[in-house]
């Protein structure tokens, strides 16, 4: 008898210590819902509660959809980690942690990213996939453009991106970095789907409205 009473302070005493982290956990698992379905108060109430195994939503997660709602007219699809953090900001949060149940996430909806509307005819990129397609290269090679180890500077010349060269000026040199064929095709690419097509319709309109 004295084990199960000990047991329950136990439980007690690790429920009424809710760190930050499982907090944004939570939020991340109700935003990852919300987003997977249609964006309409009804369904969205219904993904939020299976996530948290919640047969009958709780009045706070009602709450907290309508508020979600009048920030987001539109399923903000592109944008899963500013909704997550929306969350967090909204007055139903705090009455969930006041519940007699604080919430914790049972099931993850996972949910494509997808690109958001735009006034211009840029390519759609929805995810790294699209991005890779775009540029011609194999997901290893897209993380070795984006250089995510940090080695351009340090690596051997064949594995760098660029070719380095220092001109003499007044005063003293400049370094200038030359990018090799392969990323310069990437780069154009990129100017030729996105940037250019970015408040502007050609790459030489791109450069006049840069121009100074």
């Amino acid at each position: 008898m004295a084990a199960s009473v000990s047991s329950a302070g136990d439980i007690r005493q690790s429920a009424s210590v809710i760190t930050a982290h499982h907090k944004s956990l939570v939020a991340d698992g109700i935003a990852t819902a919300l987003l997977a379905g249609r964006w309409d108060a009804r369904a969205m109430i219904a993904r939020a509660g299976r996530c948290l195994g919640r047969d009958r939503p709780p009045r706070w997660l009602r709450a907290l959809v309508v508020q979600v709602i009048e920030v987001y007219r539109d399923r903000p699809a592109d944008r899963p980690r500013e909704l997550a953090a929306v969350v967090e900001t909204r007055p139903a949060w705090a009455l969930a942690w006041q519940h007699r149940r604080t919430p914790r996430v049972v099931a993850w909806t996972p949910v494509a990213t997808a690109a958001g509307r735009t006034r211009w005819p840029v390519a759609p990129l929805d995810d790294l996939g699209a991005l890779a397609r775009l540029l011609d290269l194999e997901m290893g090679e897209l993380d070795w453009f984006a250089d995510v180890r940090g080695i351009e500077r340090s690596a051997r010349d064949p594995l760098r991106h660029y070719r380095w060269h220092a001109l003499a000026k007044s005063g003293g040199v400049r370094l200038v970095a030359a990018p090799k064929p392969r990323l310069k095709e990437a780069q154009r690419r990129l100017l030729r789907h996105v940037v250019a097509r970015y408040r502007c319709t050609t790459p030489r309109t791109a450069a006049n409205r840069l121009a100074p």
